[in-house]
């Protein structure tokens, strides 16, 4: 059994907004105990300071597909349920599990409320967990992820996308497949029928912060 005595302190802020393009706001967070309603809100701002154990994600519901800002509502509600004390207490190892079991029901949840009858909404996930000892961020899709760590920036997450693909085929150089055309083509996302695709998340594990040691991780959706 993992265990510690220590708590972190953790300051998060979170932002989201329509723009002039879109008719609908397809990103939701999830804050601890909060998810972000998708119904009317064009721009939201939150910040929540929190000592312990925090469990944050971002969704981004997919722009070609329709009721995308539900399947990412549907995703982050599945978050509200989750025991952060039963996490603390897991190894490393056991914890990566834990949240890819957690990404599948969001997966699940989207296609069984969403899918399950002919038609498909999809959704990315960043999500990160965070205690004293360790910091583990998941993803699903391209919705990135950002350590920022002693004036360097470090991208932690994996593209999900074709032109990731290409790139680690080596067909397409590192600043190309930023720009490429197929960056909008994912190879995976939450909402895909479970009996016929699995989920597979990427992991990013961080060790445990020193004293005083502040750094704040960024995350956003495309």
């Amino acid at each position: 059994m993992f265990s510690f005595k220590k708590k972190v302190e953790w300051q998060i802020a979170a932002v989201t907004d329509m723009g002039t393009v879109r008719t609908v706001n397809q990103d939701n967070f999830f804050l601890m105990e909060k998810v972000l309603p998708f119904t009317t809100t064009t721009h939201y701002e939150r910040v929540v300071e929190w000592a312990g154990a925090i469990l944050v994600a971002v969704c981004d519901g997919m722009g070609g597909e329709s009721r995308g800002e539900e399947a990412a509502f549907l995703a982050n509600r599945v978050l509200e349920s989750v025991k952060l004390r039963t996490f603390e207490t897991l190894s490393t190892e056991a914890l990566q599990r834990k949240l890819s079991q957690l990404i599948s029901e969001m997966s699940a949840c989207v296609y069984q409320k969403l899918g399950c009858n002919g038609g498909f909404a999809g959704s990315t996930v960043v999500l990160l967990y965070g205690d004293a000892a360790r910091t583990v961020v998941a993803n699903v899709g391209d919705s990135p992820c950002i350590r920022y760590l002693e004036g360097e920036a470090q991208l932690v997450t994996v593209p999900d996308n074709q032109a990731n693909y290409l790139f680690q085929r080596g067909e397409i150089t590192e600043e190309e497949r930023w720009e490429h055309q197929a960056k909008s083509q994912l190879t995976q996302c939450l909402g895909e029928d479970p009996a016929e695709f699995e989920v597979l998340p990427h992991m990013y594990v961080a060790s445990a912060m020193k004293k005083n040691e502040v750094y704040p991780v960024i995350g956003w959706s495309d």
